[in-house]
């Protein structure tokens, strides 16, 4: 109903580097497992595009995190509260088959997540992962300076509320606040 899909839609399966599971990477966050297959951008209501939404719960959440890292064309931000198998695996294959991208991931990594799929990425080239000195609270993700999405973590991840946006006026914070914040409380992996 509220789909809009661009003509050329990301293949997620193409990249070779993900032929074989390993077991060396650890989902922390076993709660946490998102269809990204089928991602939505920016849908349309009444033949007007909306320029903000509220995502609720962790799962749309995470498929608008999962959105925004389809559709860059140049450079992301990805902040994960707790490291998510999903999100990784669709940046791996995405910054494989662009690889004029850029990507920069912050969470709060353990040595299990520092595995394989970490590995992979970072044998791409496009692909930086920051380690949080604290805990990380938040999601988000920001794109290309066009689109963003922000959520405080909670315990009750259901009951998450997150902005997402293609506001110049959202995005402009959170380029110009928030995402330095983020680099400045975090250092490369």
């Amino acid at each position: 109903m509220f789909k809009k899909k661009r003509n050329e839609q990301p293949r997620h399966d193409e990249s070779p580097l993900l032929e074989t599971r390993d077991n060396t990477t650890k989902n922390t966050s076993e709660d946490i497992s998102v269809d990204l297959s089928d991602l939505e951008h920016f849908p349309t209501m009444h033949g007007e595009s909306m320029k903000t939404r509220l995502e609720i719960g962790v799962n749309d959440v995470v498929r608008s995190m999962g959105s925004i890292i389809s559709y860059t064309k140049s450079s992301a931000i990805i902040v994960m509260a707790v490291p998510c198998r999903e999100i990784l695996e669709l940046l791996v294959n995405i910054a494989y088959m662009h690889k004029q991208c850029k990507f920069f991931v912050l969470s709060r990594w353990s040595n299990a997540d520092i595995g394989g799929t970490i590995t992979k990425a970072k044998v791409l080239g496009n692909v930086q992962f920051r380690q949080f000195r604290g805990k990380s609270e938040y999601w988000a993700a920001t794109r290309d300076a066009e689109e963003m999405v922000l959520a405080p973590d909670n315990q009750d991840r259901d009951s998450i509320v997150g902005v997402h946006s293609i506001d110049a006026g959202f995005v402009a914070l959170y380029n110009q606040f928030i995402g330095p914040m983020f680099q400045a409380n975090s250092q490369p992996l």
